[in-house]
């Protein structure tokens, strides 16, 4: 079971107690835009390399369809703003579980770990801020200052990322620079990770020692397919269990 499928698994205990578990339902539909963005960019990329003339002015000058390169554009720069918005949902779930001891900015957060009045741990340390820092500064450009444009170089598209943004925004891509679509798709991939054991590790730190797993639920009984067994009058088959141990079922050592 992967990290965010415990923390999605847990997140459904304690919400009279703790109403912002429901930012991790949030934070799974942005999971699930990213991964549809990066899903189908491979064939995006292939209608616009196979984009065909249009009309041809002479060997030299052609008219190219341009709907594939605005399709791939849009994607590029929707999955850029998907992977910010999940960065921002992970760190206001990270503010309200530990009292305000995270900041709610997942921008914040890196820049005060990096001073070091933040603990670093909560996201693996200085080294899982990379893409971040990539992708925060794509995103600000082509949100705030300028247009994404796509480019050709050795026959593949490449993100043509502008320097209009002020200077202090200009760190990790200083100047005018190409991105790769694979460079961006690896990029989101890592966020992913990241910010899923991110909002596991805060679960456990700042949530975990709040609920009392000895209390008893009750939860759907479900067949090998995954679906819930119905009863004849059409309501659903239940059991009793306490919430150690439906922690316990998903991976949580309680």
């Amino acid at each position: 079971m992967t990290a965010f499928e415990e923390l999605f698994s847990a997140a459904r205990f304690a919400h009279d107690k703790f109403r912002f578990l429901l930012l991790v339902f949030e934070l799974s539909d942005k999971r699930q835009h990213v991964a549809m963005y990066r899903h189908d960019m491979p064939g995006l990329v292939k209608s616009f390399v196979d984009a065909v003339p249009t009309h041809r002015v002479s060997t030299q000058v052609v008219k190219i369809d341009p709907l594939p390169g605005l399709r791939l554009a849009a994607a590029c720069e929707g999955l850029a703003n998907t992977v910010y918005s999940a960065c921002e949902v992970a760190a206001s779930f990270a503010c309200k579980a530990s009292n305000g001891k995270v900041s709610s900015s997942f921008n914040a957060y890196r820049n005060n770990v990096k001073k070091g009045t933040h603990d670093g741990s909560l996201v693996g340390g200085l080294g899982n801020f990379e893409w971040y820092e990539r992708i925060r500064e794509i995103r600000t450009e082509w949100t705030h200052h300028s247009t994404i444009f796509i480019g050709v170089k050795d026959g593949s598209p490449v993100l043509v990322v502008k320097p209009l943004r002020r200077q202090k925004d200009r760190i990790q891509l200083p100047e005018k620079t190409l991105v790769s679509v694979d460079d961006l798709i690896a990029w989101s991939g890592r966020a992913i990770i990241v910010l899923d054991c991110f909002a596991l590790e805060v679960y456990k730190r700042f949530v975990l020692p709040g609920i009392d797993l000895d209390l008893h639920v009750y939860e759907p009984v479900m067949n090998r397919d995954g679906f819930p067994i119905m009863r004849p009058d059409g309501g659903m088959e239940t059991r009793r269990i306490t919430i150690r141990e439906c922690l316990r079922c998903v991976g949580f050592d309680v």
